[in-house]
């Protein structure tokens, strides 16, 4: 079957947008709040992989996802965030303010999370807008 990247795109995007929303609503949310922010940040940092190479493989973009997800983790451990966020405030929502040792444990389960959705994008890039197989 015939990989469709501007699908993979468009199917990528939605589901990022569709994340960030997730991720905003669930700061209301105040027992799995973190938890359901934690997974969505590397979800859309996968998704955001996928919108720039719609070709790679469901793994490499969690793998790169998770990475950067725990880089900005350990960079909160410095004061490199939070000067940042003193003068952009939005960045807060990218860069957070303190560290958490357990935000580590829910951006591997995003990074997981992620490995799925982007199979998934993958898999309904190949069909065509009836749902059947496109072949070659």
């Amino acid at each position: 079957m015939v990989r469709k990247p501007g699908r993979m795109r468009l199917l990528a995007g939605a589901a990022a947008l569709v994340t960030i929303a997730a991720g905003v609503l669930s700061r209301s949310l105040p027992v799995v709040g973190n938890a359901l922010g934690g997974i969505a940040y590397p979800l859309l940092l996968a998704l955001l992989v996928v919108l720039v190479w719609p070709t790679v493989r469901p793994w490499i973009a969690a793998a790169v996802a998770t990475a950067a997800s725990f880089a900005v983790e350990l960079l909160q451990l410095t004061a490199i965030p939070a000067r940042l966020v003193d003068a952009v405030p939005p960045l807060r929502w990218v860069l957070g303010s303190t560290f958490g040792w357990e935000d580590l444990l829910w951006y591997s389960a995003g990074g997981v999370v992620a490995v799925g959705a982007v199979a998934l994008i993958r898999r309904a890039s190949r069909r065509g807008p009836d749902g059947a197989g496109v072949h070659r």
